[in-house]
C-alpha cells in the first residue's frame, strides 16, 4: 500500500515504481501467483491515483486479475470505471482522492 511518504515523492518516482510493480505483477500472474499479482497491482494503483490515465490503466490490469481470482465485487467496480472512463471518472477521482491532478502528458486522457 502506498504511504504518505510515497506520495511525497516526485510523480516520476511514483510512475516508475508503479510501472515496475506492474511488470512484477505480470510475471507473478504468468506463474499462477494471482494473490501476489493482485497485491502488486494494488500497490501500483495506489501510487498513481492522481494521474487519470495511469489510474485507468491500473484498473485495466486489476480487472483481468480480479476476473481470474473470482473477485466479482471488485470486478464490478473495475467494469463500472471502464464504462465511466469517457465521462472523466478518473479525473474526478484524482481530485477526490488526492485533491491533486498531475498535469503531465502521460496522465492525460487518450
Amino acid at each position: 500500500m502506498a504511504t504518505q511518504q510515497d506520495f511525497n515523492q516526485p510523480f516520476e518516482w511514483r510512475r516508475d515504481r508503479a510501472q515496475a510493480l506492474t511488470v512484477e505483477a505480470s510475471a507473478a500472474e504468468r506463474r499462477g501467483m494471482l494473490g501476489v499479482a493482485y497485491q502488486k497491482l494494488t500497490d501500483a494503483h495506489d501510487l498513481v491515483v492522481d494521474c487519470p490515465r495511469m489510474h485507468g490503466l491500473a484498473h485495466d490490469e486489476l480487472r483481468r486479475v480480479n476476473r481470474k481470482m473470482g473477485n466479482y465485487g471488485e470486478l464490478a467496480g473495475d467494469w463500472f470505471l471502464y464504462f465511466a472512463r469517457p465521462f472523466g471518472i478518473f479525473t474526478v477521482l484524482a481530485y477526490a482522492l488526492r485533491r491533486n491532478l498531475v498535469d503531465v502528458d502521460i496522465c492525460r486522457h487518450r
